[in-house]
């Protein structure tokens, strides 16, 4: 079960919820509970790198061993911000069970294998280097929430599109304008949805041809 440990609003879904909920679920008998935290109106799953480039990782580190104190059985996995084998290994020693990963996969499929092996010991991050459009917008739409969601929304789309590339067998496009990937992601879901039928989207699916 993946759990939220927090929304990050004032007056909202909190730590002590978070851990309440992971001690219920240990009683009902879960295997894992993977941990992350964040939302929409507030991204703190994507780090401080969503706004500006961001050395920060294991974004949600202290939350995990305060939940870790109620689970005896249930083995737990923490996802956010991992990059390097030294913030990995330093969560390991907190007796975190996992580390979950999930950007760095979408546009380098082997880079866990690498890190493993030793040929490497920091993963991408991407999300230090992308950007919407050309600098000077990234940065004006920065200053605005509107502008910050719309960084999220377009970032997203490229890491669809790379993941979607390589599900079809070729090679992730790390040069993609993200405007362009957006574009793309959106006209790929549209064909998507007009193949569904009816309110339980029951119908038939083709699939999409590999993005260009």
């Amino acid at each position: 079960v993946k759990l939220n440990c927090g929304d990050f609003r004032k007056g909202g879904y909190g730590l002590g919820d978070a851990t309440v909920v992971a001690h219920w679920l240990e009683e009902a008998g879960v295997d894992l509970v993977e941990l992350s935290g964040g939302s929409y109106e507030s991204p703190v799953m994507l780090g401080p790198s969503w706004t500006k480039p961001s050395k920060v990782e294991a974004y949600f580190l202290s939350q995990a061993i305060e939940i870790r104190k109620v689970l005896s059985k249930t083995a737990l996995m923490l996802t956010g911000g991992f990059r390097s084998r030294s913030a990995m290994e330093e969560a390991l020693d907190h007796h975190i069970d996992f580390i979950g990963l999930g950007r760095p996969l979408c546009a380098a499929s082997d880079c866990v294998s690498q890190l493993l092996s030793g040929r490497i010991s920091v993963l991408p991050a991407f999300e230090n280097t992308l950007r919407v459009g050309v600098p000077p917008l990234h940065s004006l739409l920065r200053l605005f929430r509107v502008g910050r969601f719309v960084i999220i929304v377009t970032l997203q789309g490229w890491y669809y599109i790379n993941e979607v590339r390589m599900g079809h067998g070729k090679e992730p496009d790390l040069g993609l304008p993200c405007l362009r990937a957006l574009v793309q992601n959106e006209r790929m879901e549209a064909r998507q949805a007009s193949e569904l039928v009816g309110v339980e989207c029951v119908g038939r699916f083709h699939g999409n041809p590999p993005p260009d």
